[in-house]
């Protein structure tokens, strides 16, 4: 009998060329079949053919519906490592914008006030320290001017200091 059956159903793939993206080489696609059933009793033919596609297509959906789950479980654990990857980048984000006072590259005319603001105080310093060194310089030539013995004099007209007791203060 299943020899008979087997003889008398025919199944045919609809079969169209298509190219393979990764390997860019041509293959078949199989997007549908034709199923057929021969037989004497024509609404026979007809049920038996229905019941054959309708296995078809239930076991397909089977196939459909399990890969279905599985792609949503893998969608969902890398959603769920994508947000932790988020978070993490979000955390390292706003330390940096604490660390910078809030600025990002696209705040260009916010970052060309601050280095603006930097130079001045760059150039504040260099003047401050320009004018340390020649205080410095100004008073190693007072002290190469100045006896070792006089003694240093306060606004009151008392001795303050002896000789060795002002170089150690000028050092």
């Amino acid at each position: 009998k299943f020899a008979l059956m087997s003889e008398s159903v025919l199944i045919r793939p609809q079969v169209t060329g298509v190219v393979d993206p990764r390997s860019m080489r041509g293959a078949d696609l199989t997007y549908a079949f034709d199923v057929a059933f021969q037989y004497g009793d024509p609404t026979v033919a007809r049920d038996v053919a229905a019941d054959i596609a309708s296995q078809f297509t239930s076991a397909g959906a089977t196939r459909t519906k399990a890969e279905a789950e599985r792609t949503s479980k893998f969608l969902t654990t890398e959603s769920e490592r994508l947000a932790a990857v988020l978070r993490d980048q979000e955390a390292k984000l706003a330390e940096f914008r604490q660390a910078t006072g809030g600025g990002r590259p696209e705040d260009s005319e916010g970052n060309l006030r601050r280095a603006g603001d930097l130079e001045r105080d760059l150039s504040r310093v260099d003047d401050d320290l320009r004018d340390a060194r020649a205080r410095r310089d100004l008073l190693a030539t007072q002290l190469l001017d100045t006896p070792r013995d006089r003694a240093v004099i306060d606004q009151t007209g008392q001795q303050v200091l002896r000789g060795e007791d002002r170089l150690a203060v000028a050092q």
